[in-house]
């Protein structure tokens, strides 16, 4: 097992439970252990001859959890991580939330206890069981019932889904691929030596696509293009068939033989020297036309779309209220929307959550959206929604923001068409919108911040920004190099960060003082239409939407990052 943070590791072999920090390991408990996973909670929950034990406490000490879990756990029953905090054992139907409940995966009918579910970007859940003729999924349509894929002949053992959504499985016979998101999916073969070799163990890259460790002990990271066309890349070699494969925060490979442990920190780039990639995502899947808002030493997104979801896949806008919690690192769904929603503006004030403008699916689920004026205000303390004012016209995708002590809704467009060049805020305790300036020209689909009392708004239509103090709009604000649709924006160390946008990972940074821009760390892949806030000042950005041009397809995100 693998797992920890960006200052250590911790490492459970057969014998114990230790951690590597600084070149050195150190034993944290000495007892059996059959596989292992680090929980959200800072606990470590292990399989031990079919028990299930929480090593918790300093130093650590094993608490018997089996019951909870409705144990026992298969023999030699694997431990995993979810993308949303759960902890899943081999053999247990029953799993971990991240609140510290448990819930129930539905029944199965295999023989053989089924490997821990694995999630997709489509909201998803994936599984094989031993010896088994089909995968089996989980759809995020149809959560109640397992359903059946056939497998191509052979035995498979392993299965991940890399960064792009594909489904790959390994084993004695080889590498193949699943894409969940294609209308007629059928399995594919790489070519090379992937296509029969003998898989040993099956992990993710740095670069988020599957990572082979074959029984002759060669490292080899797979990807196959819209042509078909299979791209390898060595990343080196062991002594021994690999056990175990991980790719750490920092972009390092490690990997586990049955009488060593090895390490490679030359696939690490300026990517993972710069961001951190969290361990929680966004519940539900990809998921883009966001925005989000820090408060309370939290970050919340609303609402949301993907253009592929379930199983088989279709459109998707999301209705959930999205909460992050930076200790334990995942996202969870705090509350419903009363209707689907995308495009819409986040902003905080006096604790509480605003949800403005945007698009709804007003009537039946799928259908046609409907350009909103629609306010909705949501109070964590009371977990309770208050309808706000309406605004004082319909907006998608505008410029939402809090400064000083209101929150300005600037922009955006009345229909799919026709950009607006209006704006207007409203203040504390206030029941109405108040007009206010209108931006030199019409722009949307773009990101803003706030700053010193100045609001700040860019997209491919312009750079602009707004003195709330005297209530002009600055005609000389000098542009970046690039202008960009859709970037992620926010302002952090006393400068506004406008980052990635269409087809684009660029960071493009304005200083207000010295009125000049310069470059940032670059995105860890471009990205567009996701949110950007700072949370406990650091920077984070989550989900969006980014093109390949390798796999001819849109991704729709879910990951979360944060600057180191």
């Amino acid at each position: 097992m693998w797992g920890g943070d960006e200052t250590a590791l911790t490492l459970c072999f057969t014998d114990g439970v230790a951690t590597w920090v600084d070149g050195e390991i150190d034993y944290r408990i000495r007892t059996q252990i059959d596989h292992a996973v680090a929980g959200p909670d800072g606990n470590i929950y292990a399989t031990q001859a079919g028990r299930i034990l929480c090593l918790d406490g300093d130093p650590l000490s094993a608490r018997d959890v089996t019951d909870s879990f409705g144990g026992p756990a298969a023999p030699d029953g694997r431990v995993v991580l979810g993308l949303g905090g759960q902890v899943y054992i081999q053999g247990c139907r029953s799993y971990r939330r991240l609140d510290g409940g448990f819930a129930q995966l539905p029944a199965d009918d295999e023989p053989d206890p089924l490997l821990p579910p694995v999630a997709d970007l489509f909201g998803n859940l994936w599984s094989l069981g031993n010896g088994t003729s089909h995968a089996l999924v989980l759809p995020g349509d149809r959560p109640d019932r397992w359903n059946r894929i056939d497998l191509p002949a052979g035995t498979w053992t392993d299965l991940v889904v890399d960064h792009l959504g594909f489904l790959w499985i390994a084993g004695p016979c080889g590498a193949r691929r699943f894409p969940p998101r294609s209308e007629q999916a059928t399995w594919q073969t790489p070519d090379g030596i992937a296509a029969d070799a003998t898989v040993s163990a099956l992990g993710l890259s740095p670069d988020g696509l599957p990572w082979l460790g074959l029984e002759t002990g060669g490292l080899l990271e797979l990807d196959i293009d819209a042509e078909g066309v299979t791209h390898e890349r060595r990343l080196g070699h062991v002594p021994a068939p690999p056990r175990c494969l991980h790719t750490d925060t920092q972009g390092i490979l490690w990997v586990a033989t049955d009488d060593g442990l090895y390490r490679d920190a030359s696939a690490a780039d300026d990517r993972h020297e710069n961001w951190v990639a969290k361990p929680g995502r966004l519940p539900g899947g990809g998921n883009h036309d966001i925005f989000s808002v820090a408060l309370q030493n939290q970050l919340f997104v609303a609402g949301g779309l993907s253009r592929f979801w379930g199983y088989p896949t279709s459109q998707h806008v999301f209705d959930e209220l999205f909460r992050y919690d930076p200790d334990s690192g995942c996202w969870e769904i705090v509350h419903q929307m009363s209707f689907p929603r995308r495009y819409n503006g986040i902003a905080e004030m006096d604790g509480r959550v605003w949800i403005i403008g945007g698009e709804g699916e007003l009537g039946e689920r799928g259908g046609e959206v409907t350009t909103l004026d629609v306010v909705d205000i949501y109070d964590p303390a009371s977990n309770t929604w208050a309808t706000g004012p309406r605004l004082n016209q319909v907006r998608t995708d505008p410029f939402v923001v809090r400064s000083g002590d209101r929150i300005w809704a600037i922009g955006g467009a009345c229909d799919a068409t026709t950009k607006l060049q209006t704006a207007e805020s409203i203040g504390r305790d206030e029941t109405s919108w108040r007009p206010e300036p209108d931006l030199p020209i019409p722009a949307r689909e773009g990101g803003c911040c706030a700053l010193n009392g100045v609001v700040y708004c860019a997209s491919d239509d312009g750079f602009f920004a707004f003195d709330t103090g005297t209530g002009q709009w600055d005609v000389h604000v000098p542009a970046p190099e690039v202008l960009v649709k859709a970037p992620l924006m926010a302002s952090y160390r006393s400068e506004i960060w406008m980052m990635g946008g269409a087809r684009q990972d660029r960071t493009q940074i304005y200083d207000p003082r010295s009125k000049t821009w310069r470059n940032g760390p670059r995105l860890p892949t471009q990205q567009s239409w996701g949110g950007a806030a700072v949370l406990e000042g650091r920077l984070y950005i989550t989900g969006g939407a980014h093109r390949s041009e390798r796999h001819d397809m849109t991704i729709y995100d879910d990951r979360t990052w944060v600057l180191r």
